[in-house]
């Protein structure tokens, strides 16, 4: 398993409790891929403080890295997509699979 960069240690420092640390590291060190720093430095921006975003957002850079830099470095945008996409499934409904 890859160390942390000092950046992001603290980053992790700055949002969480020490009791916290531990779990924020080890859930950003499955993110391993392109790009690694930047990530996981956004996953800690996305995230404000809150250790399950943590892991969602780690899972989501998982499946398609650019998704976390996107969200990270276009907010408005970002939020404008989030209420549009909750305005159709509150008008339509979540499709059943």
């Amino acid at each position: 398993m890859a160390k942390l960069s000092k950046k992001v240690w603290d980053k992790i420092k700055k949002d969480f409790e020490p009791f916290n640390r531990t779990e924020i590291s080890e859930t950003l060190n499955l993110y391993n891929d392109n790009e690694r720093e930047r990530v996981q430095l956004y996953i800690l921006q996305l995230a404000k403080g809150n250790k399950d975003e943590v892991y969602s957002l780690v899972e989501s850079a998982n499946q398609d890295y650019r998704n976390v830099i996107f969200w990270a470095e276009n907010p408005e945008e970002s939020q404008a997509n989030a209420a549009v996409i909750e305005q159709i499934i509150n008008e339509f409904g979540e499709s059943k699979k």
